[in-house]
């Protein structure tokens, strides 16, 4: 079983410190919840956004959160079912050798690192992802749920996960 798993906003919380620094900079109170997948609505584009953070990568990836405490360990579990390969999967250019650093220093374990902006298009088992744009478009999509993706809800290929320990669950009704 082939596992693709998500870097941006499913492991690291990039959008928060992206906001935090932006906030100070501009006088402004944005939290997560005013982002939005294309982030319409704000002040600052996607392409801000993108070129903020490629920085924040590069120069400070040790300082980036992760989404939650212990995703390592609960990656270790899904790691332990025979025969599972859990690949990195972002469509994030530019970012490579910080997401790497980064992804070593939080104890992630992974196979292989790939960037690919049509995930969709890979051949892989499961996806783990915050992308809501996923969502139909492939088969075992675990939706890690962010302010962005609250519009969707579980269905026969997409389940939504709140916690990372509770992916295993969903792997024991995948694979049987």
């Amino acid at each position: 079983m082939k596992i693709a798993l998500d870097v941006e906003g499913t492991l690291a919380d990039i959008h928060t410190m992206f906001l935090k620094r932006y906030n100070e900079k501009n006088s402004t109170n944005y939290s997560l919840e005013d982002i939005k997948w294309d982030f319409g609505g704000i002040e600052f584009s996607i392409e801000e956004f993108f070129k903020r953070t490629r920085k924040q990568w590069k120069r400070e990836w040790k300082k980036i959160p992760g989404t939650e405490e212990n995703i390592s360990k609960a990656l270790e579990k899904i790691k332990n079912f025979d025969k599972i390969k859990l690949d990195i999967v972002t469509s994030r250019e530019g970012c490579e050798e910080g997401m790497k650093n980064w992804l070593e220093k939080q104890g992630i374990p992974y196979s292989e690192f790939m960037v690919e902006s049509d995930k969709h298009k890979l051949n892989y088992d499961v996806y783990i992802d915050d992308n809501p744009n996923l969502s139909g478009k492939v088969e075992n999509l675990l939706l890690y749920r962010r302010p962005w993706n609250r519009e969707i809800d579980n269905s026969e290929d997409t389940k939504i996960i709140e916690k990372f320990d509770k992916i295993p669950k969903f792997m024991d009704k995948i694979i049987d």
